[in-house]
């Protein structure tokens, strides 16, 4: 695998929360800090899925389970006995990096200190009691917020109201959004709460409303690992995340619509896979309290806030071999090329998450890019590497 065509997959990588975008690839990069360094382990593994052979990416993926099980917060014999298995692993594997000629030896500190891991965490406890990192965030808390909080004068108000109410039109959402398949979807879901109309009469049928209120991200945060009270080996969640659902700007800026797991209807539990789906969240919404005609809004219709996503395969049984990532799909598409969507509630969301487009033996495809690689590439791979609390809880 050469350099430029790693660059290139790195490039055509989808922007979620939390990933930083390497615009120009890795290569270029002449000083590499330590957060630039914890950026690349994040979205390596799924560049080099295809390219290099199987014991290059078995190595590759234990060494960054070494990683991510020795941040965790808690440990039990259980959470070393993985620690160890995982450096053993990388141990046998790692000659495939000398055999390939990318290395002459392994006579690194860094590398040697990582046999001394479980030893450090029985005796010292958990990484994070040693780690000063913990310090550094104090930069941004003392400085850069106070900057942010200070007073910054140029509003325009009637701009922006009219721009509120450009965005409320439903004309305007299911253009902007690139979402064709939202007022069926909406029907469909309204229906549950009204009269049930037939299928046939349902999709002729006209909304009772025309604008509604529309948002461009949310922030939540995700369900906690460690629960008060409980030792189970397990990290806490991480702060909150953010999920943006936003249509291209009039200044270039092109639209964003996150990938997501949801809980699938009446299943699924608060962290894992099972009963989840990956989504790709299109629209944001509250339906009005007003219909068009003056009457107030039925009383049974949802007052919570919605989301309309379009959704992937469910997930396999089990994850894929070698890098155990699991790989999804977009449905067929219907007759008029749309996906088919669905509405949810807001509360359904899970976690934020990033795909990998599932690159395997071929060279990028030139027409993907960072903005539309989610539109165009129908194959990807579930980037449980994309944070501590991403690789505890997609199992």
């Amino acid at each position: 695998m050469t350099a430029e065509e790693l660059d290139a997959r790195i490039r055509t990588l989808p922007p979620a929360f939390g990933i930083r975008h390497f615009a120009k690839g890795i290569t270029p990069l002449a000083q590499i800090s330590g957060p630039e360094r914890k950026a690349m382990a994040r979205i390596l593994l799924g560049c080099l899925v295809g390219r290099i052979p199987a014991k290059g990416i078995t190595a590759c993926r234990d060494i960054l389970d070494f990683i991510y099980l020795a941040q965790y917060t808690t440990h039990d014999d259980g959470t070393l006995a993985c620690l160890k298995e995982a450096l053993d692993v990388w141990h046998e594997n790692r000659e495939f990096f000398i055999l390939a000629g990318v290395r002459t030896d392994f006579n690194i500190p860094k590398f040697h200190s990582l046999i001394h891991y479980i030893d450090f965490i029985r005796f010292f406890g958990t990484t994070d009691n040693y780690n000063t990192e913990m310090f550094e965030r104090l930069h941004i808390d003392f400085a850069k917020n106070g900057w942010r909080a200070s007073n910054r004068r140029d509003e325009f108000p009637q701009m922006i109201t009219w721009l509120g109410r450009q965005e409320k039109l439903l004309s305007r959402i299911t253009e902007n959004h690139k979402a064709p398949s939202f007022l069926p979807s909406l029907k469909e879901y309204l229906n549950q709460f009204g009269n049930h109309l037939p299928a046939a009469q349902l999709q002729a049928a006209k909304l009772p409303f025309s604008r509604l209120d529309i948002y461009h991200n949310f922030k939540f945060e995700p369900t906690s690992l460690d629960p008060a009270g409980a030792d189970d080996g397990t990290a806490t969640a991480e702060s909150s995340q953010t999920v943006i659902a936003c249509p291209a700007a009039t200044d270039g800026t092109p639209a964003r619509f996150d990938t997501a797991i949801a809980r699938e209807k009446g299943t699924g539990e608060a962290t894992g896979l099972t009963g989840m789906r990956v989504v790709r969240v299109k629209v944001l919404f509250k339906l009005p309290t007003q219909l068009d005609n003056g009457d107030p809004a039925p009383r049974s219709w949802p007052k919570d806030p919605l989301a309309y996503v379009e959704c992937f395969s469910s997930f396999r049984p089990s994850h894929e071999p070698n890098h155990n990532m699991f790989a999804i799909s977009k449905p067929p598409p219907r007759a008029d090329g749309s996906l088919r969507g669905s509405v949810i509630y807001l509360s359904d969301i899970r976690q934020i998450c990033q795909l990998f487009p599932n690159f395997g033996r071929a060279d990028v495809n030139p027409q993907w890019t960072s903005d539309n690689v989610l539109d165009q590439c129908s194959s990807f791979l579930l980037n449980n590497w994309a944070s501590l609390y991403s690789y505890q809880s997609m199992w």
